[in-house]
């Protein structure tokens, strides 16, 4: 979300990761969630509707694990030289 990747990019990177890395951090998990379910997202119309929401939806979803952004940057910019 803060670098602006296309899905594409995000998918990559997670395979990279996926092919690196075998000990992952441990993150508690937040109490709330987000205020966007996938049930939302896929209750929107198909197309710029749809996407706003799922730009919505992931904004939501990093918001509620915020408290993890840290040790998440580190591991991105240690595996991936994303920084």
């Amino acid at each position: 979300m803060e670098k602006n990747f296309t899905g594409k990019q995000v998918q990559q990177a997670h395979m990279r990761l996926a092919m690196r890395r075998r000990q992952w951090i441990r993150s508690a998990l937040p109490e709330f969630r987000g205020s966007i379910r996938i049930a939302d997202v896929m209750a929107a119309e198909p197309g710029p509707a749809r996407d706003a929401m799922i730009h919505a939806w992931c904004a939501a979803v990093w918001q509620a694990w915020q408290d993890s952004r840290a040790p998440i940057a580190a591991l991105l910019k240690d595996e991936l030289a994303i920084e």
